[in-house]
């Protein structure tokens, strides 16, 4: 990571640093936490169905709100989050994204308008 001058010690000199000195810094990534804007326990990232790194361009159910801030993904009056919970669990479990079910259409059921949960 590099940091300018400007942006840490502007002029000021310091023994081990000239004034106007760039730095660079190594720095460690030691957590990272993964976003889920719409709280449907889909993590955000799996909701770039294109994988084009534009999140605001995937509406599975064309209301205008991107699936990544959309409850309801596919419309069908469900929310996603209970359209991907494990059903008879207490408290209630969930599905991992690579573990949500396919619909009769092959997709995943969360994304399917006609298919209904049953829990």
């Amino acid at each position: 990571m590099f940091i300018p001058s400007g942006l840490a010690y502007f002029n000021t000199s310091t023994s081990n640093i000239d004034a106007y000195a760039p730095i660079a810094f190594n720095i460690n990534l030691l957590k990272l936490k993964e976003r889920d804007h719409d709280y449907d326990r889909i993590p955000s990232k799996y909701e770039d169905l294109n994988n084009d790194k534009d999140y605001f361009n995937d509406d599975t159910d064309g209301d205008g709100t991107p699936d990544f801030l959309d409850y309801d993904d596919d419309n069908d009056g469900f929310y996603t989050k209970r359209e991907i919970r494990i059903a008879d669990t207490n408290p209630y479990q969930y599905y991992l994204f690579d573990n949500i079910p396919l619909s009769a259409d092959g997709i995943k059921v969360h994304l399917d308008k006609k298919d209904k949960p049953t829990n």
